[in-house]
């Protein structure tokens, strides 16, 4: 391969990488329309994978308030209470991960998450619904 080549593919693809990371970081940060003035119980910027796609940076946004969750990647879920059949709490490697066991059909199946500080969403989530693991 040429060298000129080399050098000249050096510079962009750092440049697109950085971009699709900063993409995913300002996306976190979109409120789901249930969302509009309303002030969350729990909020935080952690780890998990959402689908098949881990996220290991601070790339998803959790959100509880009075009556639902919102799960916030590439894009923001909104899952009711309702919905929600409970929360797991595992083990993986030395973290803690929370598995959110639900029945909706808008959010992808597999639903994990590292919280950072989950004393305060573990509090209010026992009072709506089953948290198993502890």
């Amino acid at each position: 391969m040429d060298s000129s080549l080399i050098v000249l593919l050096a510079f962009p693809i750092p440049l697109l990488l950085i971009s699709f990371f900063i993409w995913i970081f300002v996306r976190t940060g979109k409120k789901h329309p249930a969302e509009e003035g309303k002030t969350p119980k729990f909020s935080c910027v952690g780890a998990g994978q959402i689908g098949w796609i881990w996220y290991r940076g601070p790339f998803i946004r959790t959100a509880i308030y009075d009556d639902f969750m919102v799960v916030c990647c590439a894009k923001p879920y909104h899952l009711p209470f309702f919905e929600i059949i409970s929360v797991e709490k595992k083990k993986l490697f030395f973290r803690n991960i929370f598995k959110i066991n639900h029945r909706s059909s808008q959010c992808p199946a597999s639903i994990q998450l590292f919280w950072p500080k989950p004393e305060l969403a573990l509090e209010f989530l026992r009072s709506k619904m089953r948290v198993s693991g502890d």
